[in-house]
């Protein structure tokens, strides 16, 4: 079963504010007035579960592909 769109904004929300759930179904859309439930729902989820290991994990980073890409972006 794949993310809505609403479901992927949730899980960016809620990495990139420290893991407050509230704030993140705010910020993904969900109405306020059911946003503590709707978080507590949502992260009780596997595939939300599976999304959010997916963001938490760092990037990698190759500087010599990154600094070969931003030359031919002429950067």
């Amino acid at each position: 079963m794949s993310l809505t769109p609403q479901e992927e904004r949730f899980c960016l929300e809620y990495i990139g504010n420290g893991r407050k759930g509230t704030m993140a179904a705010i910020s993904a859309g969900y109405p306020a007035n059911d946003a503590e439930q709707i978080a507590k729902d949502l992260l009780k989820r596997a595939d939300i579960k599976a999304e959010l290991r997916l963001y938490s994990k760092p990037i990698v980073i190759d500087p010599p592909s990154y600094w070969a890409a931003r030359a031919r972006f002429g950067e």
